[in-house]
């Protein structure tokens, strides 16, 4: 990790820490090398009424500075983390807010996992229709380990086609938190799904 992406992350840390929610969240503008603003965290600057997610509080304090930029042909990227008692976890933006980001015309959003920051074009992450706040949900729901179940849930989530690095990155960050102990093997037609026995869990169609 350079220097300039732990500094970053500190003043993001130190951002998130001001949310009144359990998880601090906060998300900064910039393009290249340049911060547009000031970091924005999960709570609206009078900490009163609705929380607001950061990556849209961010976008609609800058929305001017944005459209500037777009402007000028720069191209506009997004940083996102999410804090615990100090620890890096995961930031992936939930797909109301990547379709946002995509409307004003941001390219790519970088965000918090527990192993750093990890980059993602957004228009390829919306080829995933699932997002993290509905894991837990999920997890309630999906947590007897009924592959039929499973297979339901991975075919649903998923349109076509998907790009296989944006499909490893959600799997290891996000579908690990719903499904039991088990090894993945992602084909051109399918994701194949082996439990610790190394027995064929789940065979879910889907074109990459």
């Amino acid at each position: 990790m350079s220097l300039q992406t732990y500094k970053l992350l500190i003043d993001l840390q130190n951002k998130a820490s001001e949310s009144v929610l359990n998880h601090g969240v906060a998300a900064i503008i910039c393009t290249g090398n340049k911060i547009l603003d000031k970091p924005y965290c999960n709570t609206p600057d009078n900490k009163n009424g609705s929380s607001i997610h950061a990556e849209i509080n961010v976008i609609i304090h800058n929305i001017d500075k944005i459209q500037n930029t777009k402007r000028t042909k720069n191209k506009i990227d997004i940083i996102v983390g999410r804090f615990t008692k100090e620890l890096l976890s995961n930031a992936r933006p939930c797909n109301n807010c990547l379709n946002y980001m995509k409307h004003v015309g941001i390219r790519r959003v970088y965000y918090t996992t527990p192993e750093g920051l990890i980059c993602e074009n957004i228009k390829n992450m919306l080829s995933i229709k699932i997002c993290s706040p509905n894991l837990n949900k999920n997890y309630k729901k999906y947590n007897n380990n009924n592959n039929l179940l499973y297979n339901k849930l991975l075919e649903q989530q998923f349109n076509q086609p998907i790009y296989s690095y944006n499909l490893n990155l959600f799997i290891k960050y996000n579908l690990i938190k719903i499904l039991p102990k088990y090894y993945y093997i992602i084909t051109k037609k399918s994701i194949q799904i082996y439990d610790s026995n190394n027995i064929l869990i789940i065979d879910s169609k889907i074109d990459i």
